[in-house]
Parts: structure tokens; C-alpha cells; sequence
């Protein structure tokens, strides 16, 4: 493939590539795009060794995306996407501090106890139950079975439970 197929190909795709990086990132389409640009530069290098660009392309930027996502989670010590629950902390504390306060304590326990799980499991569980994704796209993003995300699902949501409560 020649530089100018393979720039026109990429552009021809960047929409789609971008949407997918965008289903992972809450930084917004900068983000997104940062992480296609970096799959792209990835790929740039292997583009005449392989066949399916396309599908090179994809699982590239699903891998990058994954890697941002735990260097973020990383770096914050937890699961920096639990803001939705944080403005409900917040909301709670300025009609009882009591309660906020309460709130805010669970809150920093499920990071805490989300930043122990094995990175498939935290994975499955913030792809389901904090970025709302299905069973199949579950499967298909981490390149599993829907049965072995149901499990990994199930595991994680264990583990938290048991942590929360012991």
C-alpha cells in the first residue's frame, strides 16, 4: 500500500475509528481523536506487511484506548468516571452533610476496591455498568466471549460487594 492509499484509506475510516475511541473516552473528541492519531501511527508502520488494514486499525486503537484508560486509572488511584456519582455526593451534602459525607466515603472505597481488580474484570465492569455498553459490544471491544464477560462481570460485581461489606 502505497503512502498516499493508505492516507486516503485512513481518512476514508477516521469517522468510524474516531466514534470507537469516543465510546471510550469521556475527555471528549480531543481525546479520541489523540488516541485514533496514535493507532494510526502504530499502524503506519505495518501498513505493507498486512492485508486488512482495516482490521489492524481496529484492534490497534481498541489496545491504545485500553492502555489510556488504565494509565488514567493508574494515575488516579481509581476510577476517574464516577462523576455521575460524585454530583449525586455532592448534591446529597448540601441538603444533609451527614449523609455527604457518608457518600462521599463509599465513593473513594469502590475506587479503591475497583483499582484492585484484575484489569479484564474492571475493564467488563466499567465498559457495563459505568459506560453502559452490551454483553456483545462488551465482547467484541476485549476480543472475548459473551459468556466469559458475563463471568468477568459477575466476578467483579462480587468482588465489590465483598469488599464493601466485609
Amino acid at each position: 500500500m502505497t503512502d498516499k492509499e493508505f492516507n486516503r484509506h485512513i481518512g476514508n475510516i477516521r469517522p468510524r475509528l474516531v466514534a470507537f475511541a469516543a465510546s471510550f473516552m469521556k475527555g471528549g473528541a480531543a481525546t479520541a481523536e489523540d488516541m485514533v492519531q496514535d493507532a494510526v501511527v502504530k499502524v503506519w508502520k505495518q501498513r505493507n506487511v498486512v492485508e486488512n488494514v482495516d482490521a489492524l486499525m481496529m484492534v490497534v486503537l481498541r489496545n491504545v484506548c485500553l492502555d489510556y484508560l488504565r494509565l488514567r486509572k493508574n494515575r488516579t488511584g481509581g476510577d476517574a468516571s464516577l462523576t455521575q456519582y460524585a454530583s449525586v455526593v455532592q448534591e446529597s451534602a448540601s441538603s444533609d452533610p451527614q449523609r455527604g459525607l457518608e457518600l462521599r466515603d463509599d465513593m473513594q472505597k469502590v475506587r479503591e476496591i475497583m483499582a484492585q481488580l484484575p484489569d479484564e474484570q474492571y475493564m467488563v465492569l466499567r465498559l457495563r455498568d459505568v459506560l453502559g455498553y452490551e454483553f456483545e459490544e462488551i465482547a467484541q471491544i476485549m476480543g472475548i466471549t459473551m459468556g466469559n464477560a458475563r463471568t468477568m462481570l459477575s466476578r467483579a460485581r462480587k468482588s465489590v460487594r465483598d469488599a464493601m461489606f466485609r
